[in-house]
């Protein structure tokens, strides 16, 4: 009776293991971030899941590497959030600016939105196509989530209704596939 028991036991923990049927969630979504450059001669710089960190300057590799001598080898640092957030910190001493304002000493890193326009070396993208013709590094930012407004409110509305005292597993999904500038740290 006492085995009996203790494979009634085991059944159940084995069968609490498995997720419930219709419980079973999406894995988190990251969102997308994209560095479009103004001139000609350079490819748009991707972060995403796979390459949350991108390192512009002469020093760097891949799309990251801006080869002009006015340009820092590590000139500055974009990072993405899980959460969406884009941050840019300068690291240069020529200059990184955004929207044609330069951050402050004391606060190095900003926040950038959809749409700001980020310059290197120059204030404005005019300055950069005048100074460095079609290699001048300016870009345009591009937030977008990888995620539907729509299907993020319907996981959030589904994490909202599950019992709090089960977690259910989340499958791993494949990486993105996408051309990028990852640099490792």
């Amino acid at each position: 009776e006492a085995a009996a028991e203790a494979a009634a036991e085991a059944a159940a923990a084995a069968a609490a293991e498995l997720p419930r049927l219709g419980t079973a969630r999406r894995p988190p979504q990251w969102p997308r971030a994209e560095l479009v450059p103004e001139g000609e001669g350079r490819g748009a710089i991707v972060l995403g899941r796979d390459c949350p960190t991108v390192v512009l300057g002469r020093a760097q590799e891949g799309g990251g590497r801006i080869d002009l001598d006015e340009v820092s080898s590590s000139h500055c640092k974009l990072t993405l959030s899980e959460s969406g957030t884009l941050s840019l910190t300068d690291l240069s001493t020529n200059g990184t600016y955004v929207d044609g304002v330069r951050p402050k000493r004391d606060r190095r890193t900003v926040e950038l939105c959809d749409g700001s326009r980020v310059t290197l070396v120059s204030k404005t993208a005019q300055d950069c196509r005048d100074r460095f013709g079609p290699l001048a590094p300016s870009y345009v930012v591009r937030l977008a989530a990888s995620t539907p407004p729509e299907r993020r409110q319907a996981d959030a509305d589904a994490d909202a209704v599950a019992p709090s005292s089960e977690e259910p597993r989340r499958s791993a999904a494949p990486p993105p596939s996408v051309e990028q500038a990852c640099i490792a740290f």
